[in-house]
């Protein structure tokens, strides 16, 4: 299989801002656009010299996007020691946005989510690091019967820079973490509340598992959703959000050109900045398969029971509930992640636990 060399997101992603931004637009601040600057300009991104709407496009019409961020070390301090490009999809976040009613719905799907792809079993994050999102994309179309036809991906790197340029995103900060920040190495400390980060420090919010007691994977989900959530929220309220499309464009991985994210943009924003939200995650709990491979069952019927309820409306935590989000030691992704490193990769290192 053909390796596609993405610098993407790792978050935790997330992570995973970079669909957030083109669901409702994306303003970095109040500087003018030609003042902003890409978050990293050595990013690969898609050209946009063909930019233009596709004419059998309905752009007012609801649709379906992969949110994605990776855990590749390019552009951080660990880059020489993990020397690979090539990245696992950890941040996964299912977006449906419905531009008439002004609604999002999130759906995380577990990155130990375990599946067999070309005859191979693997955990679901797996898929991007063999053959590139659009294979992730496919592979979750044809479980859930939908159509997914955008995804946004960002690396470490792009989302500490996108923060920034946003002048920070809003948070509340469950408990008090204390972390390593990939990109410096420097040491990142954070402290209890409803508090603005900047790019490192919402780096860490977003990576961060291991100082949470019990699933420090799907807690870790809670905090990329909500920061998505809070980013639009900022988007939406901004004077004039589109002119910044072209930033968002030129700082991730995405197959959306700027006309067309301008197009979406123009429908769904309005002028008072209210959106409506329906977050939750796919299932979440998961077992030891083997003595050392953890994963999540798949389980699509019930995630096919999530695609309706984020279409209608229904409380998506109502059919898979969230994890309790706890203070305290996570101590088998600590351990594994310490002592192992990266011969755990793929293995012990990726527990949820």
């Amino acid at each position: 299989m053909k390796n596609l060399k993405k610098r993407t997101l790792a978050i935790a992603l997330c992570v995973a801002l970079a669909a957030m931004l083109a669901l409702a637009g994306c303003s970095q601040s109040s500087n003018s656009s030609e003042e902003s600057t890409s978050a990293d300009d050595s990013a690969t991104t898609v050209s946009d010299t063909a930019a233009k709407l596709d004419p059998n496009t309905d752009y007012t019409k609801p649709f379906f996007c992969m949110i994605m961020g990776g855990d590749t070390r390019d552009g951080t301090v660990a880059e020489s020691e993990w020397n690979d490009s090539n990245s696992h999809s950890d941040v996964m976040i299912l977006a449906y946005v419905n531009p008439s009613k002004k609604y999002i719905s999130l759906l995380s799907i577990p990155r130990d989510t375990d599946v067999t792809y070309n005859g191979k079993e693997m955990k679901i994050n797996t898929i991007m690091y063999e053959d590139g999102p659009e294979a992730t994309c496919k592979f979750l179309e044809d479980k859930l019967d939908i159509s997914i036809p955008y995804y946004f991906e960002m690396n470490f790197v792009q989302w500490a820079g996108f923060v920034d340029n946003m002048n920070g995103v809003d948070v509340d900060v469950p408990v008090a973490l204390s972390w390593k920040d990939v990109i410096s190495g420097e040491n990142v400390k954070l402290s209890t509340g409803k508090q603005t980060l900047n790019g490192k420090e919402a780096l860490v919010f977003a990576r961060d598992r291991h100082q949470y007691s019990g699933a420090g994977e799907a807690v870790r989900q809670i905090n990329n959703r909500n920061m998505v959530k809070s980013l639009i929220t900022k988007v939406a309220k901004s004077s004039n959000p589109t002119s910044y499309a072209d930033t968002l464009i030129n700082g991730c991985q995405t197959n959306m050109n700027s006309a067309e994210l301008k197009e979406y943009m123009t429908n769904f924003l309005t002028k008072d900045g209210k959106v409506s939200w329906n977050l939750g995650t796919a299932p979440w709990e998961g077992d030891f398969f083997t003595p050392d491979y953890w994963a999540v069952n798949a389980d699509w019927d019930t995630v096919k029971s999530e695609i309706k309820a984020m279409k209608n409306g229904t409380d998506l935590t109502s059919i898979v509930a969230l994890t309790d989000v706890k203070a305290g030691t996570n101590l088998l992704a600590h351990l594994c992640c310490s002592n192992i490193g990266k011969a755990g990769r793929g293995m012990l290192c990726r527990l949820s636990l």
